[in-house]
């Protein structure tokens, strides 16, 4: 074949997306029904935001829907290590015997992350609902995972 009857390429028009990352695209805007890189969140120092910001960035969370709500909950498990322990008690007396396994927070950046936040948290379901109705219960948190002001 002689490379000139190859018709010109035009970059723009014939341009192929990547298939996985269009169903990715998809399945996220569905989940989070809206666009999370608005929120943030993600960022490497998400423990030094001032209390303002830390509640306005949950109240903006919860506002994504159920993802939203665990993103919060986990968020809120993972903020102290005193909180961390509190849950690995609740893990251990929900689950004696097995192994210790911790909720795993979703990364805009990881495409599977959701999947696998999903995944690792429904196997530790009743740990979370034990920790979080103690919080509730403590009036830690609201239901809908947000931190409550003192």
């Amino acid at each position: 074949m002689c490379l000139h009857n190859i018709p010109p390429i035009h970059p723009v028009h014939d341009h192929l997306r990547c298939f996985g990352h269009v169903i990715n695209l998809v399945v996220t805007g569905f989940l989070w029904r809206d666009n999370i890189a608005s929120i943030g969140g993600q960022e490497e120092d998400e423990h030094h935001l001032s209390p303002e910001e830390e509640v306005w960035q949950l109240k903006e969370w919860r506002n994504k829907g159920p993802l939203g709500k665990l993103h919060n909950i986990i968020t809120y498990i993972h903020h102290t290590p005193q909180r961390l322990d509190q849950f690995t008690n609740a893990l251990q007396s929900s689950y004696p015997g097995e192994s210790i396994v911790l909720p795993i927070l979703g990364n805009v950046t990881r495409w599977s992350s959701d999947y696998e936040s999903l995944k690792r948290d429904s196997q530790i379901k009743a740990a979370i609902s034990s920790f979080i109705a103690t919080a509730i219960g403590a009036n830690r948190i609201d239901k809908e995972g947000l931190m409550i002001e003192h």
